[in-house]
């Protein structure tokens, strides 16, 4: 298998890190308003990937660290998307022709929504050698310190990573989904 993952991370959090488990806390919502006392879910996500740059991760380790820097570094919220494998969308969408043909499509980067990640390790547990796919419309952000707590409370686990040139791939059409000029249809 071709080397896109590196092992074990740093103990900074870095760009295309994968982490499993992370539980994102939401209001419960009628859409309109809140009521007086709001009621907070858990969505727990099984797998995602950090799209936050590495040199921002790296500030925000160090000034968590008490190391001294010229100015307040701490980086609020890490960006995060879903990561999926095919199962996902044959469950989401059936096991049609047009589901068949819609993956034929996102594998070969076709749908600027989704991004088709190298081959997985197996040191992905259940996602080992899956066709992964990362949804950049299932985006979310955490707070940087609430990652790195379920991370050392072992709510979340970290993964690998993807290294160079892998990381720049997936950043670069990320951000470009992200920063499309909408148009109506």
């Amino acid at each position: 298998m071709p080397q896109h993952f590196s092992g074990k991370p740093s103990r900074a959090l870095l760009q295309g890190e994968f982490l499993s488990g992370l539980l994102e806390y939401l209001p419960e919502s009628s859409g309109r308003s809140y009521p007086n006392k709001p009621r907070v879910f858990a969505r727990k996500h099984p797998l995602a990937v950090i799209l936050t740059a590495d040199c921002d991760l790296d500030l925000d380790f160090k000034w968590r660290r008490g190391q001294p820097l010229t100015i307040d570094k701490e980086l609020g919220h890490v960006l995060l998307a879903d990561v999926n494998d095919e199962a996902f969308f044959y469950a989401k969408w059936g096991a049609t022709p047009d589901t068949r043909n819609r993956l034929a499509a996102m594998a070969k980067q076709q749908e600027e929504r989704y991004h088709r990640l190298p081959s997985s390790p197996p040191t992905l547990g259940t996602y080992a050698e899956a066709k992964l796919f990362v949804d950049f419309k299932s985006t979310f952000s955490l707070p940087t310190g609430e990652v790195y707590y379920q991370v050392r409370r072992r709510f979340a686990q970290r993964m690998e990573h993807l290294i160079p040139p892998h990381v720049h791939y997936l950043t670069q059409r990320g951000f470009f989904f992200i920063g499309r000029i909408g148009v109506e249809i």
